[in-house]
């Protein structure tokens, strides 16, 4: 007898109806050391946040240029429970110049269909790249306006496929 090559199941196909999800959120790095977007824009978004969310922040007395605008994303795994850590990035949205060394502040992470608020996200940016200069030479290494946050958050719904009220469940093959 030939011995067969050993595979693993999630290796080979997939569930139908298990899958991960997509989440999306916009929201707001603060602590950049002048590279942020600064403007009319950052003022705009900060006077919109939630006041709830962020507490009271005074728009005259806001440094602009220590603040981005950042698209926030996610994937929220199958079967991930409420209380669960993922991962995000963040990307600045406007003309940000770095995100180094700047800390997500909370934000909400929907569906794509925006119906649903899955996770919250918040934490300090690691980034992956540098950004230097002086006396009118600069240097730059990969991406410096986009970022992760490890276990930056915290997912706030149960995202489990309903398989108990199933009567057939189809594997499908790669």
């Amino acid at each position: 007898p030939s011995f067969a090559d050993a595979a693993r199941i999630k290796d080979i196909g997939r569930w139908r109806g298990v899958q991960s999800n997509h989440l999306l959120g916009v929201g707001l790095v603060v602590g950049l050391q002048g590279t942020g977007d600064g403007g009319e824009a950052i003022k705009k978004f900060v006077r919109n946040l939630d006041q709830a969310e962020v507490g009271e922040v005074a728009v005259s007395d806001f440094k602009a240029k220590n603040a981005a605008i950042v698209t926030v994303t996610a994937t929220l795994p199958p079967f991930a429970r409420a209380g669960s850590m993922i991962d995000v990035t963040v990307a600045a949205q406007n003309d940000a110049r770095s995100l180094s060394g700047g800390v997500l502040v909370a934000t909400k992470l929907w569906d794509t269909s925006h119906l649903a608020v899955w996770a919250e996200a918040q934490g300090s940016l690691t980034i992956g790249g540098f950004s230097a200069g002086a006396n009118g030479s600069s240097s730059r290494k990969n991406h410096t306006t986009t970022g992760r946050v490890p276990s930056g958050a915290k997912v706030v719904r149960t995202n489990a496929p309903d398989l108990e009220s199933r009567t057939v469940m189809t594997f499908s093959l790669d």
